[in-house]
């Protein structure tokens, strides 16, 4: 993970981008269906009951898949920080469709 200091964490976007890419490619069988050169965009936390000690986070990011460059969209949760990628998509801007990374 990229920090600005090398006692900073690294910021939420790039902390959720890292943590979905290798969540990501630890699913996949194959090299070339693996996320690469992935850069964090934006993301957001939230939280959906104030009694679940559960919470979520939406990180946009770009990166290549193969030789195609995608920008995706992963969802995470976790109780102390974000632990678990529940969804990874990749989205068409122009069309807001999403398809699969993992066809």
């Amino acid at each position: 993970m990229v920090a600005y200091f090398s006692d900073e964490p690294p910021c939420q976007t790039t902390h959720c981008t890292n943590v979905a890419v290798e969540q990501f490619n630890a699913q996949q069988q194959s090299d070339d269906k693996k996320i690469m050169r992935a850069v964090g965009v934006d993301s957001n936390m939230f939280i959906l009951d104030q009694n679940d000690p559960l919470s979520y986070w939406h990180v946009y990011f770009k990166a290549y898949v193969g030789r195609n460059r995608y920008r995706c969209f992963a969802e995470l949760s976790g109780e102390k920080g974000p632990e678990l990628l529940r969804y990874c998509t990749a989205v068409n801007k122009g069309t807001n469709d999403y398809t699969s990374l993992s066809h």
